[in-house]
């Protein structure tokens, strides 16, 4: 069959869990999952956007592309397109002379130059940075008001249906900026990520009514792309990089190595941005969220103005990792960094016998990088990673209580659901019948890209 083009379409965390409990409101999901062919998606470990949506775009896991997590853990500062040890479907298909449109993909920050067109997604520092691609397209963008995420203050300040407003708000603009270019550039490969699939879940899972009608929209939205450039010679790919679960834990896994002892506390004060706008949003809540989705809007719109002024501030005294002293501690969560491999296998087996030891399912399984990893960045991953039981996520935070220091392991979940391994994965083209979804088949995010390559009759690059 000609494939004159590929169109993939992103849901950052979409579940065949949901899908399913609402297909009969989702025409377009449950027409091309019928009339083409649907398998669940196995993801990265951790199941996080960084390294899963990298793995789907470049066709090899984290321990070739070297993006592990949202940090470098060398440095512990957030990961960037530089980041990234090996090209890109974007990269390989430009250099095959082909053209190529991609928004709002994670990890994408700053924007390659490509044959065609690149609007970078999650970890973009901010609309005033460059984040288009060619740079002469991004006033044309900004004029259509295009977000790149959902404000951080927004889980804080709106209530949960003005929250999903604002994420319908978004995406609209998202798909419409995307069609546009599509239009403009006529690529031939074209992805679009929709990001705030995932912060609706994250905050809304067990809001029923609102999760149906998100996944409305969403629907909604793919049924527009796929009206405009159906044509008979497109291919579409519809796929997730997780799936997302009801949270019923929160663990502190920083706090558990500070009772195995290898972790070491410090006493802190902190003045950073990020720690005081949670103090400040937490204290205000109850008073803000009575306030009109409208002003609310206008509000979200001085948060890098409250962030400056914030940094004047003090908090009161806080705990954290004393990260010179450490033998061992997780700077993101999922992850273990540890400082003298000759404890590397002690902690293995406290973290393997912690759920009899806490008399509860935390973890279900505990890997080193070299079980889970190959390729040449495998050395740069944390020492262990941790699969949590679904249902769990773990946190780097410390307790601020000191009384509870070393003993509480357990806090309270300002989301409401966590991630998953299982994703999506749906292709559907007009020309070619599909075998509907198939449950026991599983594909690895890492094979999308070798798909979208095989459609576009491109041959897949041998990365060591």
């Amino acid at each position: 069959m000609l494939c004159r083009r590929v169109i993939l379409i992103g849901l950052d965390s979409a579940t065949f869990d949901v899908i399913f409990r609402y297909i009969d409101e989702l025409p377009n999901l449950k027409y091309i999952i019928k009339r083409g062919s649907a398998t669940q998606l196995l993801s990265t470990l951790p199941y996080v956007s960084a390294p899963a949506w990298t793995s789907a775009f470049t066709g090899v896991n984290p321990g070739k592309h070297g993006i592990f997590d949202f940090i470098d853990f060398r440095t512990e500062l957030p990961v960037t397109s530089r980041s990234r040890r090996v090209p890109a479907l974007w990269n390989i298909i430009s250099r095959a002379g082909k053209k190529v449109v991609i928004v709002n993909v994670p990890v994408t920050y700053p924007p390659e130059r490509v044959n065609g067109v690149m609007i970078s997604g999650c970890l973009t520092p901010s609309k005033q940075s460059e984040f288009v691609y060619p740079p002469i397209l991004k006033k044309c963008i900004l004029k259509k008001r295009y977000e790149i995420d959902i404000p951080t203050m927004s889980y804080y300040l709106l209530k949960k249906n003005a929250l999903v407003r604002l994420a319908k708000d978004i995406e609209a603009t998202r798909v419409n900026v995307f069609k546009h270019l599509i239009e403009y550039v006529n690529p031939h490969f074209s992805a679009v990520v929709l990001m705030s699939l995932d912060r609706v879940q994250h905050y809304c899972m067990d809001d029923e009514r609102l999760l149906r009608e998100f996944y409305v929209v969403i629907d909604s939205l793919i049924g527009s792309i796929m009206t405009e450039f159906d044509d008979g010679k497109t291919t579409f790919i519809v796929m997730s990089d997780h799936g997302m679960h009801l949270l019923e834990k929160d663990f502190f896994i920083n706090n558990f190595l500070i009772r195995e002892g290898y972790a070491l506390p410090i006493r802190v004060s902190k003045s950073t941005p990020d720690i005081l706008m949670e103090y400040v949003s937490l204290i205000s809540m109850s008073f803000l969220k009575k306030l009109p989705y409208n002003l609310l809007y206008s509000l979200i719109s001085v948060e890098n103005y409250l962030k400056q002024v914030i940094k004047c501030l003090k908090v009161q005294p806080s705990i954290t990792i004393d990260k010179m002293r450490s033998v061992a501690y997780s700077p993101i969560g999922y992850e273990i960094k540890v400082k003298k491999p000759r404890f590397i296998n002690a902690i293995l087996n406290s973290l393997r016998n912690i759920n009899q030891k806490l008399k509860s399912n935390i973890i279900r399984r505990v890997y080193t990088r070299e079980e889970l990893y190959w390729g040449l960045a495998t050395k740069y991953a944390p020492e262990i990673i941790v699969e949590p039981h679904n249902g769990v996520e773990f946190s780097r935070i410390v307790t601020h209580d000191l009384r509870l220091l070393g003993r509480s392991y357990f806090g309270s979940m300002l989301r409401v659901a966590e991630h998953t391994r299982w994703g999506i994965l749906i292709t559907y083209s007009a020309k070619t019948k599909g075998q509907g979804y198939r449950q026991t088949h599983v594909n690895r995010i890492y094979d999308v890209a070798k798909i979208v390559l095989h459609l576009l009759k491109i041959r897949y690059p041998i990365i060591p």
